[in-house]
């Protein structure tokens, strides 16, 4: 007897429907709706602890607190400021007690003079080479290498110059801050937020990575005004490139794990509002430090402006003459905070019996309880000297160096090129969320810099 294929096909398909109708479809109902309450579920989980790392109350309350353990740890009197206790004043509309930067430098407390401080250990010494990042620019890197891949709460240290054609085009961050001194030149800056600007010599930049942001850092193009007033500017420093190219620093530093997700934020430093006081082992003067975050000879900054507490100084000490006493410069370092010394031009420098030179990192050894004393003694300068790296090893008219020191964060690290967190895990999210333009790098889709589109001319 012949099979009728027809019907055999047709019977086949009321069987699959009538399977699918009554034995498949409830099971997969029941799927989707346990999967919709375990989204439910831990979605809610997500929202309350998202909302409260971009709270912006929560971030202030953050710096509060950082505000208190510091003083703890220099014996003064605690204010009684915690995160829950300024979140709590927020929400029931009373005024959040603040402490001035002044307050904390003038207040009487039990300290002991910085000369009676013990002298900090030197933990490492690292000399840099010139490499290359971004587009061709030159950078000495000193944090960041095999010998001091990170330095809690820092990341990275670049002293970069780059020429007019050179720069560091559109590129991502997330999970940490950068904070950019330009030493000469100027420098644009642009990013997907829609912020941009322009840092010229002496200004600063400290970025708030946060959860993500996508930005572009190039030379600006002077005009022949600016030529000019550049060209009168006073000459403290041996530049580390040609003429024309911009020159700094860039330090990245490490965020809270509570604070890598929140909104990126930028603070611009003009050179013209950094405190600056002259350095009193200067009998003749004639040395100083701007103090651009923390305190020095008694002066303080004018501001917080990293959520980890962060001291930056710079310190420019004229060499004295041949027959002249060596300049020493004490400098106070905190409880708690890892150091170093940067020296960025000049020679005959000693620190804990090290002579060190230009361009040479000093990383201190940390101590968690007792605040301590870096020692820089500055001899005379050689009259004359040699090199063949664009100047890099020539004598510098004044010794100029850069103390750094910020609160050591009890946290993992975890880095891959612009990312950083506190586990693979989140770094592989990080790569995704910014390919795929989301939970923080929403606005890269389309995105591109106008300043970027320099080298394409």
């Amino acid at each position: 007897m012949g099979i009728n294929y027809r019907l055999a096909a047709m019977l086949v398909v009321c069987v699959a429907f009538l399977y699918g109708a009554y034995v498949t479809k409830p099971l997969m109902d029941q799927e989707t709706e346990d999967h919709r309450l375990r989204q439910e579920r831990d979605g809610e989980g997500l929202m309350q602890r998202l909302s409260k790392i971009f709270d912006p109350q929560y971030q202030d309350a953050y710096m509060a607190e950082q505000r208190r353990k510091y003083r703890e740890s220099r014996g003064l009197k605690d204010d009684g400021v915690t995160i829950d206790s300024t979140i709590k004043a927020h929400k029931h509309q009373e005024a959040m007690p603040e402490t001035s930067g002044d307050a904390e430098t003038h207040s009487s407390s039990p300290e002991k003079a910085t000369s009676e401080l013990a002298e900090k250990k030197i933990y490492r010494v690292v000399h840099t080479t010139v490499g290359h990042e971004g587009h061709n620019s030159r950078v000495r890197r000193s944090i960041g290498v095999p010998e001091v891949r990170n330095f809690s709460p820092f990341l990275m240290l670049d002293h970069f110059s780059i020429a007019p054609e050179a720069g560091f085009p559109d590129h991502p961050h997330r999970g940490q801050e950068t904070i950019t001194y330009v030493l000469q030149g100027a420098l644009d800056h642009e990013d997907f937020t829609g912020s941009r600007g322009t840092l010229r010599r002496g200004d600063l930049q400290f970025m708030t990575a946060g959860r993500g942001v996508v930005h572009a850092e190039m030379p600006h193009a002077a005009t022949p005004d600016e030529q000019a007033a550049a060209a009168e500017a006073p000459d403290d420093y041996t530049p580390m490139g040609g003429p024309g190219d911009v020159e700094g620093l860039q330090l990245w530093v490490d965020l809270p794990v509570d604070l890598k997700q929140c909104e990126p934020r930028y603070r611009d430093l003009r050179a013209a509002e950094i405190p600056t006081t002259s350095v009193l082992g200067d009998a003749r003067g004639s040395s100083s430090v701007k103090v651009i975050s923390g305190e020095a000879y008694g002066v303080s900054s004018l501001q917080d402006l990293a959520y980890t507490p962060v001291w930056m100084l710079d310190y420019v000490v004229e060499p004295p003459g041949n027959d002249d006493a060596p300049i020493v410069v004490e400098q106070r370092i905190p409880a708690g905070f890892n150091s170093f010394v940067y020296i960025i031009s000049g020679a005959n420098v000693t620190i804990a019996d090290r002579t060190v030179d230009s361009h040479t990192n000093v990383f201190f050894t940390a101590n968690p309880t007792d605040p301590e004393v870096v020692r820089i003694t500055v001899g005379s300068s050689p009259k004359t000297g040699s090199g063949t790296d664009d100047a890099l090893l020539a004598p510098a008219k004044s010794t100029r160096f850069l103390i750094v020191a910020g609160q050591i964060l009890d946290q993992p690290v975890v880095q891959h090129g612009p990312f950083v967190e506190i586990s693979r895990e989140r770094i592989i999210k990080a790569f995704n969320d910014y390919q795929t333009f989301s939970n923080g790098f929403e606005r890269a889709w389309g995105w591109a810099s106008h300043i970027g589109r320099r080298l394409m001319v």
